[in-house]
């Protein structure tokens, strides 16, 4: 069985589920949920559990249950942090002109930028301080970490959790550790999305982590 998540816009959401629903009358998709976003989680890539004297990942999962715990205490003060969200704004044609000129000379100059694209340089320095400023400061760089000897693939997992301030103590304690590639909150529910990366044994250890959240009535399914 092989499973795919997307992300749509909403005006194109009636269009979408009717193609899927003709895949479905062809045979070629079994099933299919929809959910709401309602913001994208920074976590942050961190080297917490990295032992750069061994030069080496050292998977503290315990500590991580543990962690997730002890902000159930502190869920006031994280769900205020928690309100800090991503705002994607969408680049116009401008924009998108000025990266790629800047993809092939990080350091070309304004004027140079203006002259490519046959604009008054004050255009270009308004793109470039109110848009392309904002779109490069969520670049974010992950390095693998993982021995590259171990077999590592991406994995989508959607987790529901029993309350509002389960959700928020377990989005926290995501900060810093290195298996999130990008995370979702799902709208009208104590839910999220996330695309994480693992070796195939760390997986196995990520999964009793989640059974270990429901065993204290954290994580619900």
């Amino acid at each position: 069985r092989r499973q795919r998540q997307m992300c749509i816009r909403d005006s194109y959401t009636k269009h979408f589920i009717d193609y899927i629903n003709a895949l479905k009358f062809l045979g070629l998709v079994e099933d299919f949920k929809i959910f709401l976003k309602e913001n994208r989680i920074d976590t942050g890539l961190g080297f917490e559990w990295y032992d750069f004297n061994e030069n080496k990942l050292i998977w503290k999962w315990e500590e991580f249950v543990t962690e997730v715990k002890q902000n159930l205490a502190i869920s006031n003060i994280i769900e205020e942090k928690n309100k800090e969200n991503f705002e994607y704004q969408i680049p116009d044609l401008i924009d998108i002109e000025i990266l790629k000129l800047l993809e092939k000379d990080a350091l070309i100059k304004l004027n140079d930028i203006a002259k490519e694209l046959n604009i008054p340089v004050q255009n270009v320095k308004y793109h470039y301080d109110e848009h392309v400023l904002k779109f490069i400061e969520r670049f974010v760089i992950y390095l693998w970490l993982f021995d590259p000897n171990e077999i590592s693939t991406y994995y989508y997992t959607i987790i529901k959790f029993t309350s509002k301030k389960s959700l928020n103590a377990f989005i926290h304690a995501l900060n810093g550790k290195p298996f999130i590639y990008s995370a979702l909150k799902f709208a009208n529910s104590n839910t999220i999305g996330m695309l994480i990366t693992l070796p195939f044994k760390q997986f196995v250890n990520f999964n009793r982590v989640i059974w270990n959240l429901a065993k204290e009535d954290i994580v619900e399914d």
